[in-house]
């Protein structure tokens, strides 16, 4: 639902009968509404609520939008349903509301996430034995973040480390699948334990031992609504991440970050032995933020992306991202 109005205590939306939205939440009335300011994208409400839906005609919900549009000084006709149409109106009675400012150098609002700096001989705040892998590759308008890695293990071990929940979590996230992994199965995981950062999606890619592929959709302000993320294993034993898309408005610099700490740990997953695998409950910090090294990273890769694509560099590298 992209358009909700408020009206008394409650929040409206309006949607296709045959959306998957109305029979999720006709099977679970749990609801949580991100509303981001569209003049600063960093600040944003979190609205948890119960929803309730109802079928309505055009005629039946003609008067709110009436009233929306006189509100805010809208023209009469936006949102004007034609006579005849079947729409459900799904009213969110709000339990908990939230109001956070999401800081990227920190991947979280106020998580400590950037962690201690642990500068270089020059001062720069990173190794110089790091190789910034990560790319930024332009496709028409959007933009997607690439990596490429060796990995030197056996096809079966590297499957392992990017489909099994415990091995998962050594590296990337708390994920689960619902019910099965399966080509179309539900993704679900947690981001960030620490400020309820979470995504949502569908196996879109399941070649085993070869390929791994999903289309996420997040409360994460920096990402937009919904995104890809594919994993390849070459014959060369060469690992291909690639992730987008994205727009100059979305947050590169920290993923690219983020996503280069998560590769780091990729080699422990693989090689961990079954008996020394996390169970749950999960760690509640992030493997970024148990790193250390976001600060470190983002600074880094704020330079890399301010050389090869200054109109990023200037919306996303922030003075935190690029302080020597």
């Amino acid at each position: 639902m992209a358009g909700v109005m408020v009206d008394g205590d409650e929040l409206v939306a309006h949607t296709a009968p045959r959306m998957q939205r109305v029979k999720n939440l006709r099977a679970d009335p749990r609801i949580t509404v991100l509303v981001v300011d569209p003049d600063d994208s960093k600040r944003y409400v979190e609205v948890r609520g119960i929803a309730s839906l109802r079928e309505c005609s055009g005629e039946d919900i003609g008067d709110i939008f009436r009233k929306q549009a006189e509100k805010y000084g809208l023209p009469g006709g936006v949102g004007k349903v034609p006579p005849g149409v079947t729409v459900i109106q799904v009213r969110i009675k709000p339990i908990k509301v939230n109001y956070k400012v999401f800081t990227p150098g920190r991947m979280g609002p106020q998580t400590g996430q950037l962690g201690n700096a642990r500068p270089d001989a020059d001062g720069n705040g990173e190794r110089p034995d790091v190789v910034l892998d990560g790319t930024v590759v332009k496709d028409g308008e959007d933009y997607w973040i690439e990596f490429s890695r060796k990995v030197d293990h056996a096809p079966e071990r590297v499957w392992a480390a990017l489909t099994e929940p415990r091995r998962l979590v050594m590296w990337e996230h708390a994920v689960t699948y619902l019910p099965a992994l399966k080509l179309g199965a539900t993704i679900s995981a947690n981001l960030n334990f620490e400020v309820n950062a979470v995504a949502l999606g569908k196996v879109t890619e399941l070649e085993p031992l070869r390929t791994f592929g999903f289309r996420w959709t997040t409360n994460n302000p920096i990402l937009p609504p919904e995104f890809g993320l594919r994993f390849e294993l070459g014959d060369d034993q060469i690992l291909q991440v690639r992730s987008g898309p994205f727009s100059v408005e979305h947050g590169i610099v920290p993923l690219m970050a983020s996503m280069h700490i998560h590769l780091d740990h990729f080699e422990s997953a693989v090689t961990a032995a079954e008996a020394d695998l996390p169970s749950e409950p999960w760690p509640r910090q992030s493997v970024v933020t148990r790193s250390g090294r976001m600060a470190d990273m983002a600074r880094a890769y704020g330079r890399k992306v301010s050389q090869e694509h200054p109109q990023l560099h200037v919306v996303h590298a922030s003075r935190d991202h690029l302080r020597a």
